[in-house]
Formats: C-alpha cells, sequence, structure tokens
C-alpha cells in the first residue's frame, strides 16, 4: 500500500483575480465602507509543493468580503486545493503592507484545520501572494509536515 503524503502546514500560492463583482454599493459609489464585493481566483504554486512544481495551478478560490473601514473587511472565502477545501472567515488584520484572515476550517485533508491566510498585493496588480499557515486538530490521523 503506498503511503500518503501528510497535509503541508505551510501552503504558498500565488493567486491571480479573474473575476470581480460588486453585490452592494452603498454610497459613496466606489469601494466603502459597507460594500459587499465577490471575487474568484486561480491558485498557482509559489513553491513545489503539494506533489506538484512551483507555477502549477493547484486550485481556485471564491468568496465575498464586506468593506467595514480601511484596511478592515469581514470575508467568507472557500479555497479548492489538491486534497480537500480550506474555509477563510472572519474580520481581517493589518500586519504592515499584509492583510490576514482566519483559517476556520476545511474538508478532505484538511478537515477540522485552523489557523491564517496572509494575503500580500504583487505590484498592484490582480495578483497577490497567499500564504495558508495552518494547524491540525490533535486528534488527526495525519501528522502534518512542514513543506
Amino acid at each position: 500500500m503506498k503511503e500518503q503524503a501528510s497535509p503541508p502546514r505551510v501552503i504558498r500560492v500565488v493567486a491571480t483575480t479573474v473575476a470581480i463583482r460588486v453585490l452592494v454599493d452603498r454610497a459613496p459609489k466606489g469601494l466603502s465602507k459597507r460594500d459587499t464585493i465577490w471575487t474568484a481566483s486561480v491558485l498557482a504554486n509559489a513553491v513545489p509543493q503539494l506533489g506538484r512544481p512551483k507555477g502549477s495551478f493547484v486550485g481556485k478560490d471564491a468568496g465575498r468580503a464586506v468593506e467595514i473601514g480601511t484596511p478592515s473587511e469581514t470575508a467568507d472565502v472557500v479555497a479548492t486545493l489538491p486534497g480537500g477545501t480550506l474555509r477563510i472567515r472572519g474580520k481581517s488584520r493589518s500586519a504592515g503592507a499584509t492583510e490576514v484572515l482566519p483559517v476556520v476550517g476545511g474538508t478532505g485533508a484538511f478537515r477540522g484545520v485552523t489557523g491564517t491566510l496572509s494575503i500580500k498585493d504583487i505590484d498592484g496588480g490582480p495578483r497577490s501572494s497567499n500564504i495558508y499557515r495552518l494547524r491540525y486538530p490533535p486528534d488527526s490521523r495525519t501528522v502534518a509536515a512542514d513543506s
């Protein structure tokens, strides 16, 4: 029987936004407090991981965010990766030029995970560096390995 690789504790991807839709645009016009947007992105490996080389497509994410005042927002996003999904939900916080959001669960290989998603824009365009730092539940049958 082939042994299955442990899921990583850290996942580094480049997210490229492929769709943005304004769901609610409250006054003033344009992105402002209490506006709701929906975005979708494709995810590519920033480093070799998840059994695939650097630069390869490894998943997607989609979800909504409500602006609650610059630079904070609340988000509800699902990221689909090889082996399962990650749920990102809650209020963001800023750490310099990086936005940090809570990871509150997952499915498949990521069942029961918690942690953070750190997002940093790349050159002000549609791409960002996304780093998932995950903690697995103590009762998990899989021992997570650093990647």
